[in-house]
């Protein structure tokens, strides 16, 4: 699927891509978690994420940009991101 970013179903659209996408990584493993803070402009925050098969799959990296918030360890359990 190809949407326009103004286009009223575009972030259903991402989701649904993204969806279909990761499927393939459902038993993966985190081995790594990234995040490059930008104290300038928050949009260019990134958080990467590592995932692990083994060594006969190929590792996959899941790189969420134009962040506006993430709270890797906040009160409750699990990362946050708004």
């Amino acid at each position: 699927m190809v949407d326009e970013h103004g286009a009223p179903d575009a972030f259903k659209n991402r989701c649904t891509n993204a969806a279909c996408t990761l499927e393939s990584c459902i038993s993966y493993f985190i081995e790594r978690i990234s995040l490059d803070e930008s104290n300038e402009d928050r949009k260019e925050n990134t958080l990467d994420v590592w995932l692990r098969k083994g060594p006969w799959k190929p590792d996959v990296v899941v790189s969420l940009s134009n962040l506006y918030s993430v709270h890797p360890w906040g009160t409750r359990t699990g990362p946050h991101l708004y």
